[in-house]
């Protein structure tokens, strides 16, 4: 994609660089240099887009002011931007202190407001606060199907983003509407291939989480199924090194663990985490999830001293971010102190407890740890083509996958 400026032709990067230095005096320039941050977005570069969506925000506040609409729709994007990356907790504070200003300016179905509580609501979620996040969702499904009807890009999203909370409390025990996020998610797959095509991130959003729908359906040849194929289309529009195919890595690798198929899924969930690596540093939360599900796999294989090096690590990570009751950290307690029993080890409660007390010393974001730890993840090189040798996808999904 190029852009053009002054009669000239730009890249993207040639185009960031001179419009960073002459989008103030320049009519018309802010709203491209938007576009270049929404480019960024696409491709799974967020901390580029979050440094140009600020850049954006704040000529937005120069030219039109504070309160104007365009200029608070940006700020919401940076939030986006930093929620996407994983840094939850910075963009609640950032939130909360914008989301009262939105609702004393704008009324509670004006566009900026609905975004700023789908904003909310996934930041809720991925603070784990499952019932708020349930709600938001319902309420802006409700503001989006009154305002702009059922054929409409918001609409999509929230009929999406409400069968998403839904599924997770289900995983989590806590719900039982499956049934309502299948229909959702087919229904929006629908409308989703009319608006866009069937080739958009959003589309493979969307049957991702149908995958994982049916995966807890106790369909799970047809989640896997069905999660190939979406890795293959996305691997074909973007390239390996994409957010997209990460998480496609992580949740097809975890239904193969479930299936038994734990070699093929060792191979996906360690590539995953190379990528993730990459794209976001160490203490991601996809990351640490993929430690942790790596972690299970090596266990499931019985090979114990390997679990419990993976363990260990999410053990770190989990005793640096939770109190010694929070359930996550009592869990990897639980499945290190398994690992170091086959193996032998720290049989007495004594022992256990001053391993672990070795563990947390050593801390997980120690320079010379975060050096090991980097460098023992990077053995990927992106020009293996996994996608064809190492796992046959089918070609396309099965027509009653979409019209269910």
């Amino acid at each position: 994609m190029a852009y053009h400026w002054g009669g000239k032709e730009y890249s993207p990067k040639s185009a960031c660089e001179n419009w960073k230095v002459h989008y103030h005096t320049i009519s018309g320039v802010i709203y491209e240099l938007r576009g270049l941050a929404d480019l960024y977005s696409a491709e799974g570069n967020f901390e580029s887009a979050e440094n140009t969506y600020v850049e954006v925000a704040r000529a937005m506040q120069h030219k039109l002011g504070a309160e104007h609409p365009q200029t608070v729709y940006v700020y919401l994007q940076v939030i986006e931007a930093r929620i996407a990356q994983g840094n939850h907790y910075e963009a609640e504070k950032m939130h909360a202190k914008i989301h009262s200003k939105i609702l004393s300016l704008f009324d509670h179905t004006h566009q900026v407001t609905v975004k700023s509580m789908s904003v909310m609501a996934d930041i809720q979620y991925w603070l784990e606060n499952d019932p708020d996040a349930e709600a938001l969702s319902r309420q802006i499904l409700q503001i989006t199907l009154n305002k702009f009807g059922v054929q409409h890009d918001l609409t999509v999203k929230a009929m999406a983003t409400l069968a998403e909370m839904l599924a997770s409390r289900v995983e989590s025990g806590l719900g039982h509407l499956l049934e309502p996020c299948e229909w959702l998610l087919r229904r929006a797959i629908d409308i989703d291939c009319k608006l866009s095509g069937d080739s958009e991130t959003a589309l493979f959003y969307n049957l991702r989480e149908l995958a994982r729908v049916l995966e807890l359906c106790d369909q799970l040849e047809e989640s896997v199924r069905l999660m190939r194929e979406v890795l293959r289309r996305s691997w074909r529009k973007y390239g390996i090194q994409h957010p997209t195919i990460v998480k496609g890595l992580l949740y097809l690798g975890r239904r193969l663990r479930k299936r038994g198929s734990l070699e093929e899924s060792e191979a996906l969930i360690t590539l995953s985490i190379s990528l993730n690596i990459g794209f976001y540093g160490l203490h991601n939360v996809d990351v640490i999830k993929g430690i942790g599900e790596l972690a299970t796999i090596l266990k499931c294989m019985r090979r114990w001293e390997e679990a419990a090096s993976r363990f260990e690590e999410l053990y770190r990570d989990d005793a640096e971010q939770y109190s010694a009751e929070h359930k996550y950290r009592k869990e990897s307690e639980r499945e290190l102190r398994q690992c170091y029993l086959m193996q032998g080890l720290y049989k007495e409660e004594l022992e256990f407890e001053e391993r672990l007390s070795w563990i947390r010393r050593i801390g997980s974001r120690t320079t010379v740890h975060n050096e090991k730890r980097a460098r023992k993840w990077s053995y990927f090189e992106s020009e293996v083509d996994w996608c064809d040798e190492e796992i046959p996808l089918p070609k396309r999904v099965c027509d009653t996958t979409l019209k269910k």
